[in-house]
């Protein structure tokens, strides 16, 4: 018995139906892609916010920045959680199996950016002090995480920093223990999280 083939007219009332379909479902599909990977960002978050913290107690003070790093060539943010590169006395580390990868960082090269950075206040040795040090949250520079959201467009990057901003703070990107540098051009790539002893 010879089997009739799909005629080209039905085949194409498939795929119109398969795009209609699709185009009802992304926008689902894409609020809970972002909403997973905010997940991951909050647990990467308190990963280092724990870690630093631990690092305080252990030696009275918070891990150096990480940016001084690259003015000797070494770019690898969060070494001094992982190793005592600045020689500070009772390290007891280290305070993280891995520095984290930001799911929404995943195209700048991971020898220079993680999309997280240690903002400390203070250099460590042999580093130029070229830049100012931590994030100003209104009472001076103060030890912070830097969480990027590079990845996305406009909407969207505004979108997750609120979003990171409600689970962990208090929802305005412009207050509180999470803030959000607006650069020219209203491109809301970086945001930081302040992590202190005595938190706000």
């Amino acid at each position: 018995m010879k089997r009739r083939a799909f005629t080209l007219v039905e085949l194409l009332v498939v795929i119109v139906i398969v795009g209609i379909l699709l185009a009802i479902l992304y926008p689902s599909f894409h609020k809970a892609i972002l909403k997973a990977k905010v997940s991951r960002v909050l647990a990467d978050i308190y990963a280092i916010k724990s870690a630093a913290l631990v690092y305080y107690a252990d030696t009275g003070r918070f891990p150096p920045d990480d940016d001084p790093y690259r003015n000797i060539g070494l770019i690898y943010h969060g070494i001094d959680f992982l190793e005592n590169r600045a020689g500070v006395t009772g390290w007891n580390g280290p305070y993280l199996d891995k520095w984290p990868k930001n799911p929404f960082c995943v195209r700048v090269p991971t020898t220079y950016e993680s999309g997280y950075q240690w903002e400390g206040i203070w250099v460590p040795p042999g580093c130029p002090d070229v830049t100012t040090h931590g994030f100003d949250f209104g009472n001076g520079n103060e030890p912070c995480i830097e969480i990027g959201i590079l990845d996305l467009n406009l909407e969207d990057r505004m979108r997750v920093h609120l979003m990171i901003d409600k689970a962990i703070d208090d929802g305005n990107h412009t207050a509180g223990n999470y803030r959000v540098r607006v650069e020219p051009g209203n491109e809301w790539y970086w945001g930081y999280y302040r992590v202190s002893i005595n938190p706000r």
